[in-house]
């Protein structure tokens, strides 16, 4: 019983000592993502190390590149108006396109319109193949 005793203690202190050395590295991190490392809330910094942020080279954003006007009305996520109207005419197209379709499968309307619905389907098919053409060229944007 006294040696598990023992061993218990000395898993304590460990215990502690480990938490020490882990509320210190995160006093140290807090007081790198803040740039001004190597201080702790006794230290006074001098003024030129408080202007120059540390590691700026790291937070600086990218330039900002302007997109063109068919990357912003072909981008999801857009809200310009171009993209409005995109989503919603290329909506309305599909719904019609499978409206007709399912149209299409009637033998008697079939007959009738069959040469409508047939150049309805090319011009379709040119206009999503032309869309993803352009989705190509813009993917790198």
């Amino acid at each position: 019983l006294g040696a598990a005793f023992q061993k218990s203690r000395s898993i304590n202190r460990r215990n502690k000592t480990h938490a020490k050395k882990l509320r210190r590295l995160r006093s140290e991190m807090s007081h790198v993502a803040r740039g001004n490392i190597g201080s702790n809330n006794n230290d006074v910094e001098s003024s030129d190390a408080r202007s120059q942020p540390l590691l700026s080279h790291h937070r600086q954003d990218p330039p900002k590149i302007p997109h063109s006007w068919l990357y912003s009305m072909l981008n999801p996520g857009s809200k310009k108006p171009q993209a409005k109207v995109y989503k919603y005419l290329m909506s309305v197209l599909i719904i019609l396109d499978t409206g007709l379709f399912i149209v299409s499968t009637v033998r008697s309307v079939n007959q009738k319109i069959g040469y409508f619905l047939y150049i309805h389907e090319g011009f379709m098919s040119s206009l999503f193949c032309l869309e993803y053409i352009t989705r190509l060229y813009i993917i790198t944007e």
